[in-house]
């Protein structure tokens, strides 16, 4: 019986690929299937999908131009708590981040279960990647993203991230300051690990992977 887990979702385009998720004790998890629902219900929301959002379309088109509903709605969400594919290198990464998180916080690997929405590109992957790197004993699991409000938190990080990746792929580094609002306040969350959970992975260090794991293969 696994103790935490973790609740990933992915977004990207064809340019860059984005993996991100939230850990918590499964207590933690109950108590936010309840109050992220709330918040939908006091804003007369419907389930958070970034993308549309985003955008102010199909569901969220009544939204369009009432900037301060939307700024309201996003700071009460923020403030409740095949191998070498783009995706798969990007949910590499997060798991292993996972393990590290794990190993400082002095939690058993096998206490922690990872969910991933059932659907998602390359999920033999993520599986195969989770016992590689977490141990035999790690749970992995799928579930339908309407299942779980875990996984609403989870779109809502990965598309601050795609956003965020695709300024610096187009003007390079930015500092802090000049993130997006709704990223400062999820790495705000917890400052002292903030630069630990972004990474990111461009062309050369991706070829590079690639070329190292097949020298690993050659007879």
């Amino acid at each position: 019986m696994t103790k935490y887990t973790v609740f990933f979702d992915e977004s990207g385009d064809q340019h860059i690929k984005v993996f991100a998720g939230f850990v918590a004790a499964n207590d933690q998890w109950e108590r936010f299937e309840k109050e992220w629902p709330d918040v939908l219900r006091r804003f007369e929301a419907p389930p958070l999908h970034m993308r549309t959002f985003a955008h102010s379309i199909n569901e969220f088109a009544t939204w369009k131009g009432d900037e301060q509903r939307r700024i309201r709605f996003l700071e009460a969400l923020i403030g409740l708590r095949e191998h070498y594919t783009p995706f798969g290198i990007a949910a590499n990464s997060s798991i292993v981040k996972v393990g590290r998180w794990a190993d400082r916080s002095q939690i058993p690997r096998e206490d922690v279960a990872l969910m991933f929405e059932d659907g998602a590109a390359d999920k033999k992957a993520f599986v195969r990647e989770a016992k590689e790197h977490l141990g035999a004993k790690i749970t992995s699991a799928f579930a339908k993203k309407a299942e779980y409000a875990a996984f609403q938190a989870a779109d809502l990080l990965a598309f601050e991230y795609l956003l965020s990746n695709r300024r610096i792929a187009a003007a390079g580094p930015v500092f802090f300051e000049e993130l997006r609002k709704p990223l400062q306040a999820l790495l705000n969350r917890e400052p002292e690990s903030a630069a630990a959970q972004w990474g990111i992975h461009d062309r050369e260090m991706i070829e590079k992977a690639w070329l190292d794991e097949s020298s690993k293969r050659k007879p």
